[in-house]
């Protein structure tokens, strides 16, 4: 379930309003009881809450955001079904949120009604086409089930929609990155790092960046071999074939290998010096004019601007931290400009600028 508590400064200010002209205005007394069994729900206070909640939905029974609470609220407590007769007459209201679907679909899966939840998410969608959250929650329905090939194109789809949403590029890099088709895991992982707010999320995905690079990069000796994807043409990619337009695993593959063929071993360190050469191959070669790519952008900035290590040992800080604070140690002023620089030149993701697999497929 991803992010379904309302904020506390969000819900104050729509507690505190009149949603739909049909809706009760909710008094400072009760918006302060709200915001007291909130705090006890968040401090896992859970029976106190809801004897709270129900008191404030007793003196505003038209509060639709109450009535999310107190549906949450019993979702945190595990009774499901109670969440589901709360929440789910308000999904026609006009206060309902995608939150709400999400909320009403999350319980109906847990007790295991999968195609209820399906049809509530689907449902959330008509209304909100643009919810990565829901079509995030539709995916895990089926990952839960280990039905792959219908979760990864919901995820792909959920970034497409709402490029700004972390939790999809989080579940679809662990998909790839455990896969025979590494490259998007790696791509998906470090557009999630830009997303997310340093969680244990964010460490995790470190982690697994650096051990898919490691399992993606083969050097014995002299030699190296790389393996990040597997070049299958489908019919749309053989038709840009015949424009002239590689399909993006070779032109990844291709800018990668010479970068690699000097380099002992993959650690942070090399593996700086193997992403930079590889950027500099992808451009003279034209790719980023046929393959446009919004993060291989930013690491070209970055090569230009002087920040490109320091980038990548934030980017790997969590897999090596014993690397990054010996690096740090030795270069203070490196990493003091670079944390300035990241906050005035962010990775700027949106839906004008945005990565996903189905732009090098139309």
């Amino acid at each position: 379930m991803a992010g379904l508590r309302l904020t506390l400064v969000v819900l104050a200010a729509l507690l505190g309003i009149n949603i739909t002209a049909s809706a009760q205005q909710v008094t400072p007394e009760v918006r302060e009881m709200a915001m007291k069994a909130i705090k006890l729900m968040d401090e896992g206070k859970i029976k106190e809450s809801i004897t709270i909640l129900d008191e404030c939905l007793r003196l505003a029974p038209n509060s639709a955001l109450i009535t999310y609470e107190l549906g949450y609220a019993h979702y945190l407590a595990g009774d499901y079904q109670k969440t589901i007769e709360l929440i789910e007459p308000l999904l026609p209201s006009p206060d309902a949120t995608d939150q709400f679907y999400s909320m009403v679909g999350n319980a109906y899966d847990i007790v295991n009604n999968p195609t209820k939840a399906i049809e509530t998410y689907k449902s959330g969608l008509v209304r909100y086409p643009k919810s990565g959250r829901l079509y995030l929650e539709m995916a895990n329905v089926h990952l839960a089930r280990k039905d792959y090939d219908k979760a990864v194109p919901l995820y792909e789809r959920g970034i497409e929609v709402e490029p700004t949403f972390p939790s999809n590029y989080y579940r679809i890099a662990q998909l790839y990155c455990n896969s025979n088709n590494t490259l998007w895991g790696v791509l998906y992982g470090e557009l999630f790092m830009h997303l997310d707010k340093r969680t244990k999320r964010s460490d995790e995905i470190s982690n697994l960046l650096l051990d898919t690079y490691k399992r993606s990069i083969a050097i014995n000796g002299d030699s190296a071999k790389i393996s990040f994807c597997k070049i299958v043409v489908n019919e749309k990619e053989f038709a840009a074939l015949l424009k002239n337009r590689l399909p993006f695993c070779m032109v990844f593959e291709g800018s990668l290998i010479t970068a690699v063929l000097d380099a002992k071993t993959v650690n942070v360190e090399t593996l700086t010096r193997m992403r930079t050469s590889f950027i500099r191959n992808y451009y003279k070669s034209g790719y980023d004019t046929t393959h446009p790519n919004i993060l291989f952008s930013y690491h070209r900035t970055m090569i230009d601007a002087g920040q490109f290590e320091a980038y990548n040992r934030w980017l790997f800080m969590k897999a090596d931290e014993d690397g990054f604070k010996e690096w740090k140690s030795a270069n203070e002023k490196k990493w003091t400009d670079f944390v300035a620089w990241k906050v005035n030149n962010p990775l700027v993701i949106s839906e004008e600028s945005s990565l996903y697999v189905r732009q090098y497929e139309e």
